[in-house]
C-alpha cells in the first residue's frame, strides 16, 4: 500500500496484512491481528496466482494457549474466475496444513455458494476437497442476500473439529452488499 493510503486501513490496537489487487479496481484480501500477538507470515501458503487474492499468517500455540499452532488465511476469490484452478490451487494448500498437523481457519468471499452444492459440479468439489483434508464450513446461511437472491459465498472453514467451546454468526448490516461472518 501507498504510504498515504496505509491510514485507511489501520485500526488502533491492531496490526494488519494486506494483498490489494494489483491490475483492477475492489477486492484483496485484509487481515487485522491484535498488536500484542506475534506472528508469522505464511507467503508460502499464497500460491493461488494472479485472480485470487490471499494472506496467510501462522500463530504459535503458545501466543493464544492453543494444544497446536496456528494457521489463519484469508482468501477472495472474484466472481468468474476458473474455479477449477482455484480448486486445484486450495487442494494444495489444504495438504500442506494438514500435512503440517496445524489448526487452521479460512476465512473469505470464495464466491462458490455452497447452497448449490448439490446442483452445480464445481462448486460440489469445492466444498469436497475441504472434506477431504478435514475442513468443515462454520456458516449455513446466506451471507449476500438482494431483492432476487440469497447465496452463501462468504465463510469460514475450519479443521478445529473437537472444539465445542465456539460462537460463530452472521451480522445482517448494510455495511457492504454481503453480511459480515465472524468466529470467537
Amino acid at each position: 500500500l501507498k504510504e498515504d493510503t496505509q491510514a485507511l486501513y489501520d485500526i488502533s490496537g491492531y496490526n494488519s496484512i494486506h494483498q490489494v489487487r494489483k491490475k483492477k479496481v475492489g477486492g484483496g484480501a485484509s487481515l487485522y491481528i491484535q498488536e500484542h500477538i506475534s506472528y508469522n507470515i505464511r507467503d508460502d501458503l499464497n500460491c493461488f496466482g494472479f485472480e485470487v487474492d490471499s494472506v496467510f499468517i501462522e500463530i504459535d500455540k503458545s501466543q493464544i494457549n492453543t494444544e497446536k499452532d496456528v494457521i489463519v488465511g484469508v482468501i477472495y476469490r472474484p466472481p468468474n474466475t476458473d474455479i477449477d484452478e482455484f480448486n486445484s490451487k486450495l487442494s494444495e494448500v489444504l495438504s500442506k496444513i494438514k500435512s503440517e498437523n496445524k489448526l487452521c481457519y479460512l476465512a473469505g468471499d470464495f464466491n462458490c455458494d455452497l447452497l448449490k452444492s448439490e446442483t452445480h459440479i464445481p462448486t460440489s468439489n469445492f466444498v469436497d476437497i475441504g472434506y477431504s483434508h478435514s475442513f468443515f464450513p462454520l456458516i449455513s446461511k446466506p451471507t449476500r442476500v438482494t431483492s432476487t437472491s440469497a447465496t452463501i459465498i462468504d465463510n469460514i472453514f475450519h479443521n478445529n473439529i473437537g472444539n465445542s467451546n465456539t460462537l460463530q454468526g452472521i451480522l445482517v448490516t448494510d455495511v457492504s452488499d454481503h453480511y459480515q461472518i465472524f468466529h470467537i
